[in-house]
């Protein structure tokens, strides 16, 4: 996919793999259960492994998990596993933002230039939106992670909630 953005709504028991996403205007890929995108009831989401994708330079998160709408039921039970985001250009490498039982394990997240390489809890500053309970984030590398971009201070891994530091 080139110049365009790749996401999943709903659904249980999905597997996103071998894909490549190149050059979108928003996130590369943003698997989520928000109702505003194509899924009016909230329908919640459980059991999405996404793996072995490519995600660079995009113009929000490479990679994405979002749990973080509070009027949907957390998505549970989703693996994160063996991906690369390189140099998206507005956000994180990865977002995982909310979920329940999350596993995200041994992804390359690298050349970050504005947030994070993974930022993984709530999404966004002042909690709009839902929390991360009980993750297991393992076995990821970040290379040259982190920004001073636009001139915010960001980490290369970021837990929790909250936003940039000016």
């Amino acid at each position: 996919v080139s110049h365009a953005m790749l996401t999943w709504a709903a659904g249980t028991n999905i597997l996103i793999q071998n894909c490549r996403v190149n050059n979108s205007w928003g996130d590369g890929m943003n698997i989520n259960n928000d109702p505003s995108y194509n899924n009016p009831t909230g329908t919640p989401s459980s059991h999405i492994t996404v793996t072995n994708n490519f995600s660079r330079g995009n113009g929000d998160d490479a990679i994405a998990l979002n749990s973080s709408n509070n009027n949907a039921a957390d998505m549970t039970f989703c693996t994160y596993t063996h991906n690369t985001g390189v140099a998206s250009w507005w956000a994180n490498e990865m977002g995982i933002y909310g979920g329940v039982g999350d596993i995200i394990a041994y992804n390359l997240l690298q050349d970050s230039v504005k947030r994070n390489g993974m930022d993984c809890g709530t999404f966004g500053s002042g909690g709009s939106g839902g929390d991360m309970i009980g993750a297991l984030v393992m076995g990821n590398k970040v290379v040259r992670g982190g920004s001073y971009g636009y001139g915010f201070r960001m980490p290369a891994f970021m837990f929790g909630g909250g936003g940039a530091q000016n």
